[in-house]
């Protein structure tokens, strides 16, 4: 059976020969020599050069030379390249970053479409979006992993964001630095009279987050965000950080979001008087404090069962692995225990305190981006039902 290679598999074994990728273009010959009978006049012209590598990407280029470039399907040669550098990746996932973006970048430039096209030009700029993490602080290492597991997995390029973010001068006493989040993704920390610059990629809404206070800002596709936030209260009312976003017509109050009835509800054991997703946020906002507070507090808690599936819903697999082995390890007993079961379990409990507090390092930032990320996806379900 002859099986002539297309114009986009010529162009991905073309990209990956320049850069002195040579396995997948070897392992695909190998196959078409086994496959093709009688062989095509491209595979035997390909497989006589005696693996001269500089004739084969002549022959490929002037293969690829007999189809018009408008016909040639970029997406399909970007999925060839991908599934190809995810390969590699998952074969060797302690490779080196830098470099690995480097030879990503190189492979979109040679392609000259990185100029024009997405996902080519997000391909080309990944060695910035490295250095932007690692080197020069610019964006967050989450926000890198994010990009390069999305280009990957997904097959998509990246849109960023710059955000700018100053905070006023308030009173003496509400001088405490303010980490922010933004969309989860640890921005940097506010002083007070200080700023905070970043990228985040492009999403629906961001969801604002300080140690004190949240806002949720539409994006309206704008390149660039501009805000202001300043504490607010701390006399008689507790210290609160607000957002403003700086416009053309002056400054516009942006909105916190509300989660006193999710608090209300756990409290209340009302659970189902919230929608499907304030009760996976109630849930995971309450297994967040839990963790914080006590260990017991989880063990305490009516929604224990409950509180691992939220934790699946969001995405937050350490803590989810973690809590349903806790579950699994207290099978001899029902759960919610009871004070004097929680005293006479002590010493087990304590084993649970001691191996969350190793995988909380990494655990809780991926709590707070899977919640963060949860919330946008859902935002105008949430805002609509807070309004009726």
């Amino acid at each position: 059976m002859k099986e002539t290679m297309t114009a986009e598999q010529a162009v991905y074994h073309k990209l990956f020969l320049l850069n002195g990728l040579t396995e997948c273009f070897d392992r695909d010959m190998d196959e078409r020599l086994d496959r093709e009978n009688p062989l095509s006049d491209l595979t035997l012209a390909l497989s006589t050069c005696g693996g001269k590598r500089e004739e084969q990407v002549h022959i490929l280029n002037e293969y690829i030379l007999n189809t018009a470039p408008e016909e040639i399907d970029k997406d399909a040669v970007f999925s060839f390249v991908a599934d190809e550098l995810r390969e590699r990746y998952e074969q060797n996932p302690d490779t080196d970053l830098e470099a690995f973006t480097m030879v990503m970048h190189d492979i979109a430039r040679d392609s000259d479409w990185w100029r024009d096209f997405e996902p080519w030009a997000t391909m080309y700029e990944m060695p910035d979006f490295y250095e932007a993490a690692y080197k020069d602080h610019i964006i967050s290492e989450a926000c890198f992993r994010s990009i390069f597991r999305r280009f990957l997995y997904d097959k998509t390029g990246t849109d960023m964001v710059r955000f700018a973010i100053r905070r006023k001068i308030a009173f003496p006493e509400m001088l405490l630095p303010q980490r922010i989040y933004i969309n989860g993704t640890r921005a940097g920390e506010l002083l007070d009279g200080g700023h905070v610059e970043t990228h985040v990629p492009r999403a629906k809404a961001y969801y604002l987050e300080t140690d004190s206070g949240n806002a949720i800002l539409h994006d309206n596709g704008q390149g660039f965000y501009e805000l202001t936030c300043k504490m607010q209260g701390g006399w008689k009312l507790p210290p609160e950080m607000r957002f403003y976003q700086k416009t053309a017509g002056g400054e516009i109050a942006l909105t916190p979001f509300p989660t006193g009835n999710m608090v209300a509800a756990i409290m209340d054991e009302k659970l189902e008087t919230l929608t499907k997703p304030e009760q996976t946020l109630a849930l995971c906002r309450e297994f967040w404090n839990d963790i914080v507070e006590d260990m017991d507090e989880i063990l305490y808690s009516p929604y224990i069962h409950e509180m691992a599936e939220a934790l699946h819903e969001v995405g937050a697999t350490e803590y989810e692995k973690f809590l349903r082995d806790m579950i699994a390890q207290f099978a001899d007993v029902s759960l919610p225990l009871s004070d004097e079961q929680i005293e006479a379990m002590r010493k087990r409990i304590g084993r649970f305190n001691r191996a969350e507090t190793r995988i909380s390092k990494t655990a809780m930032p991926e709590l707070r981006e899977a919640m963060a990320l949860y919330l946008v996806e859902h935002i105008d379900e949430l805002e609509n039902q807070d309004k009726t």
